[in-house]
């Protein structure tokens, strides 16, 4: 896991004109004032170097198609709740989104070297006090329809 972090305001701004080349009625508008983004990256072949080497070889998992599930985006998606979550509780607002265009041209604007996959965006600033706005229209799924317990 590595972390772009993009503090410069020219560096801000040229992530946003490829990251969101089209701004005008985004619902949340305040993202693009915030003086910190982070670009969580993860890196497949390092999970298959590192699952080569002698004291992992016998796993078979050296070959990334072999792995049961993408470690390498749920350990990526565990580093990016505990930014979020310190950010927070240091009195921050952050937020995280998705990279849904332009993701190539935006790691290689930034040097980012080749096999990098960006987990998406995350700003982080101080937050203004706006009331949450729900983005879907869907009542939020009852605990009960969630939680299992001893049996589905």
């Amino acid at each position: 896991m590595d972390l772009l972090v993009l503090a410069e305001q020219a560096d801000r701004a040229a992530f946003w004109d490829l990251a969101f080349p089209v701004r005008e009625g985004y619902p949340w508008p305040h993202l693009f004032d915030a003086p910190v983004i982070v670009i969580p990256l993860v890196e497949p072949d390092a999970y298959a170097r590192r699952y080569a080497l002698p004291d992992r070889a016998a796993t078979g998992l050296a070959d990334l198609d072999a792995w049961p599930a993408p470690y390498w985006w749920i350990d990526g998606g565990a580093a990016v709740q505990n930014l979020l979550l310190a950010a927070v509780g240091s009195g921050l607002g952050a937020s995280l989104f998705g990279l849904f265009v332009n993701e190539a041209e935006i790691l290689r604007a930034f040097g980012v070297p080749p096999g990098h996959r960006a987990l998406g965006g995350i700003t982080i600033g101080y937050a203004l006090p706006e009331p949450p706005v729900r983005s879907s229209p869907l009542p939020r799924r009852r605990l009960d329809d969630i939680v299992h317990r001893g049996r589905w």
